[in-house]
């Protein structure tokens, strides 16, 4: 679930240390109106279109499942996520059938080795908008897909917001602020 706040019939539910102030926001609007949850909004600074905590997220290096050919699958597709993926030969280099480790992964993990590594990849991609001024075009062959458009879906679907919307939120040193500092 990556809904910061939930309602189940009469139960009303936020998760995340400040999630209660989306959870303000959310009654406010439920009992209150539209209008009066946004001036609420706009007086406390506080994002009413913040929904998903997607984009919070951080996936990937989910190791405590305790199983050592999945765990020895995930260090190699760690050491070179970007690279094309053949299943048939990771699964001969942790020493069981492709079969046999797909079962196990999805077991362990609850995806397969193919989305492990897609999120592996939209974990560097997020790295690289927060720390570099790449363009997303830069970022997406770094991160090894050939088409920015299915990758932007995929970020799009998997982050909750666009590579571009991402960077603005979670950049750590925007690149006015570099060029401010540099003409001082």
């Amino acid at each position: 679930m990556s809904r910061i706040v939930v309602e189940d019939g009469r139960l009303i539910t936020a998760g995340g240390a400040t999630s209660y102030l989306n959870l303000l926001l959310w009654l406010a609007e439920k009992f209150l109106g539209r209008a009066r949850a946004l001036s609420a909004a706009r007086f406390t600074l506080i994002d009413p279109e913040r929904d998903s905590q997607l984009p919070f997220m951080v996936r990937g290096k989910r190791q405590g499942h305790g199983d050592r050919v999945v765990q020895k699958a995930q260090e190699l597709l760690a050491a070179d996520p970007e690279k094309p993926l053949s299943f048939a030969k990771l699964a001969a280099s942790c020493g069981v059938s492709p079969r046999t480790l797909l079962r196990r992964f999805q077991t362990a993990l609850g995806e397969s080795p193919r989305e492990y590594r897609q999120t592996l990849r939209i974990e560097k991609a997020k790295e690289l908008l927060e720390e570099s001024d790449r363009t997303i075009e830069e970022i997406v062959a770094e991160v090894g897909y050939d088409d920015s458009r299915s990758f932007r879906r995929l970020f799009l679907q998997r982050v909750g917001i666009s590579p571009r919307h991402y960077r603005r939120k979670f950049q750590i040193t925007p690149a006015r602020e570099k060029s401010q500092s540099a003409g001082r």
